[in-house]
């Protein structure tokens, strides 16, 4: 069976939670945003979630295995157009952090969503890629001090199991009016 978006596997499992997630998200912070950029694209699911919840949605990615319809390869550090609302999910342990909040405050309109993971697994944080972990504070700090964003919510993703429940956690932020 040839899946119509051009994704690596994901559990079925996750999945399914992360589109509940993802779903909750976009219904409650992006319902007044018609146009919504996916920083780190990856596995396809929030522009699934987007587009079955009738959002105009454009995804970054630097993979080019993850090249498809609403999805292209390109550095988030060259988009030049601006959105109504950024989503940026999983990468802030792996990127320049200030580079991101640049970037997020130049096209960001409306709001922004960062959703950050924290692995149990510490091999993790010995991988090349890896620059720190990202805990919820972290985030809210790195919004408050360093982006022209103001934090307007923050929580954690309904787990898929139990002791998960402080591993996957988003933070919100809009526009500052001036």
């Amino acid at each position: 069976m040839v899946h119509k978006y051009n994704c690596r596997f994901v559990p079925p499992y996750k999945r399914i939670w992360r589109k509940y997630n993802y779903s909750k998200l976009i219904k409650k912070y992006f319902h007044d945003c018609e146009t919504i950029l996916d920083i780190g694209a990856g596995d396809c699911i929030f522009e699934e979630c987007c587009e079955e919840l009738g959002k105009k949605v454009l995804g970054v990615d630097l993979n080019p295995k993850f090249e498809r319809k609403n999805v292209i390869i390109k550095d988030y550090r060259e988009i030049t157009d601006q959105y109504d609302g950024v989503f940026v999910g999983g990468l802030l342990y792996s990127i320049n952090q200030f580079e991101l909040m640049d970037a997020v405050s130049r096209i960001c309109v409306k709001k922004c969503i960062i959703v950050e993971n924290m692995p149990f697994d510490r091999a993790i944080w010995n991988s090349a890629p890896a620059i720190r972990a990202w805990s919820k504070k972290g985030v809210i700090g790195l919004f408050n001090g360093y982006s022209s964003l103001k934090v307007i919510d923050s929580g954690y993703f309904i787990p898929y199991c139990s002791f998960f429940s402080k591993n996957k956690h988003f933070v919100v932020a809009e526009q500052k009016t001036k």
